[in-house]
C-alpha cells in the first residue's frame, strides 16, 4: 500500500472513530442525567448501547494501526 493511499484509509478510519465516540458519550451522558433524576436501572439499559460503537472503534483502531505499523513497514511517524 503506498503512503497517500495508506493516509487516506487512515483519516477515514479516524472520521470514523470520532464519530463512534462522540455517539457513546452522548449515550453515556444520557444515561448519567437518567441516573442523576432516580432512574438507574434506566439508565444502565441506556448505557448498554454503547457497547457496539466501542467494539467497533477499537476494530478501527486496529485497522489504523495495522496499516501504519505492517502495511507501511514504517510505523508510527
Amino acid at each position: 500500500m503506498d503512503r497517500t493511499a495508506a493516509d487516506n484509509v487512515t483519516k477515514a478510519l479516524l472520521a470514523n472513530i470520532h464519530r463512534k465516540l462522540m455517539k457513546a458519550a452522548s449515550i453515556a451522558k444520557a444515561a448519567e442525567v437518567c441516573a442523576e433524576t432516580g432512574n438507574v436501572q434506566s439508565a444502565v439499559k441506556m448505557v448498554m448501547d454503547i457497547e457496539d460503537p466501542t467494539h467497533q472503534v477499537n476494530r478501527m483502531l486496529s485497522a489504523a494501526l495495522l496499516i501504519r505499523n505492517k502495511l507501511l513497514d514504517a510505523g508510527l511517524d
